[in-house]
């Protein structure tokens, strides 16, 4: 949930001091279990501008089965132009709709006027209603997905490719991962009888309302539509690889084929209590905000990145990655992420950041006094959005509710957090990939 920390300070930083009667997120924020076992979340925003709603599915980059690189991703794509490929309900009826592929997860977003928020949610249940693609429109999708990775990979953006490599590898035991391969072997008939089945809703998928919609109409309208669809298959393959050996990976060294290097570094997590869990996602805000000091490491081409949402079967991960640019050696890269663990280990900061994230999770800012205060700023159109966004992750990657987080961070010291820094980063526990082409 630190990345989307990160995404919202430079709006929140405009917010004027809060009033005395602040609002309290957790408060606020209702969660309702449907008849399929889905869960709905409802976070009124009554003066928002758009009624927005987010559907989280446990389809991601390391989820993928064996061979089956990017086919979430391919979901995503296929999904968002096959219910509405000429963009009507776009012009007719104003609503907009994105998505993302993350590590752990897929979402779909559909973005509404407030008059209008039954046409998104139909649009919803428009999408999961998908029994079939057609081989004209997946061979679209299919080179829109090329495009992008040959736009990405020369500036060393391959970090999402390279998580579906480490799940082929790791996960799978793979020697060599086609990524661009495996795309362009995969047939419309695979998608409709293997791919789309997966949009399972049920225990694991989570739909987030946020918006100005009355919350027992929103749920009775969800309750009646997605909460009664299913659909089959479970939607994580299990692994090939044995779990244990996917814990003790050791300076392996992987091709595929992309033209660029890329290495990783993980440390799974013990995961033994909440408070280890939030503790690592601490630990994974204070390395964002080193590397972002840290101007050297961009300027040797290293784009580093930290993740804490690697959520598998065998664990949650955390993940140091960065390409490996030619010119740069491999124990160069290696040495920059040992320094960047250490650096945060006993961090004088720490408490810093932990009272900045009480902050975001506890306080429902006053979005329509900062409208007012700086109207004509576009960052401020849907933060009420981007704060339940924050809200909604920051439960799905450390597996608990608001309140609970609330209550976590309310006891969690620096002590707990350099405890955890102490056990996570022990070489003994550290696994590594490198991803190279083949010669």
């Amino acid at each position: 949930m630190s990345s989307l920390t990160a995404l919202l300070a430079c709006v929140l930083t405009l917010a004027a001091p809060q009033p005395p009667e602040e609002l309290r997120a957790a408060e606020l924020w209702k969660d309702f279990t449907l008849p399929n076992g889905a869960t709905l979340s409802v976070m009124p925003a009554p003066l928002a501008e758009s009624q927005a709603f987010y559907l989280v599915l446990p389809l991601g980059f390391v989820l993928d089965g064996p061979g089956e690189v990017q086919w979430a991703h391919v979901l995503e794509h296929v999904l968002l132009r096959a219910v509405d490929p000429d963009h009507d309900l776009v012009t007719t009826q104003g609503l907009r709709v994105a998505a993302e592929t993350t590590q752990s997860s897929l979402r779909l977003e559909v973005y509404a006027p407030p008059e209008r928020w039954e046409s998104a949610l139909q649009l919803l249940a428009d999408w999961l209603s998908v029994a079939e693609v057609d081989a004209t429109s997946l061979a679209l999708e299919k080179s829109r997905i090329t495009q992008e990775l040959v736009a990405r990979a020369p500036s060393g953006q391959t970090h999402k490719w390279a998580a579906a490599a480490w799940n082929q590898a790791v996960r799978h035991g793979a020697e060599h991962v086609r990524v661009s391969g495996a795309l362009a072997e995969l047939s419309a008939e695979r998608v409709s009888q293997e791919l789309l089945p997966r949009m399972q809703l049920g225990p694991g998928a989570h739909l987030l309302s946020v918006g100005p919609a009355d919350t027992e109409l929103v749920m009775q309208r969800v309750r009646d539509s997605l909460g009664v669809m299913t659909r089959g298959a479970s939607s994580a393959p299990a692994p090939s690889a044995d779990p244990e050996a996917a814990r003790d990976v050791r300076g392996r060294i992987v091709t595929w084929d992309i033209s660029s290097r890329h290495y990783i570094e993980a440390f799974l997590l013990p995961d033994e209590s909440a408070a280890e869990r939030v503790a690592a996602d601490t630990l994974a805000l204070l390395a964002s905000q080193r590397v972002a000091q840290t101007p050297s490491l961009e300027q040797r081409g290293f784009r580093v990145s930290v993740a804490v949402d690697h959520l598998t079967p065998e664990g949650r991960w955390f993940v140091l990655s960065s390409p490996l640019p030619q010119g740069q050696s491999l124990e160069t890269l290696r040495t920059a992420f040992r320094q960047l663990l250490t650096s945060i280990q006993g961090a004088p900061e720490t408490p810093i950041a932990l009272d900045a994230m009480r902050q975001d999770l506890t306080v429902w800012p006053d979005f329509p006094a900062l409208r007012r205060e700086h109207a004509g700023n576009p960052q401020l159109r849907e933060v009420e959005m981007r704060q339940a966004l924050f809200l909604f992750y920051a439960q799905l990657n450390m597996g608990l509710s608001l309140e609970s987080l609330v209550e976590v961070y309310a006891t969690l010291d620096r002590e707990v957090v350099d405890a955890l820094a102490r056990r996570l980063f022990r070489e003994t526990n550290r696994s590594s990939l490198l991803l190279k082409p083949r010669d």
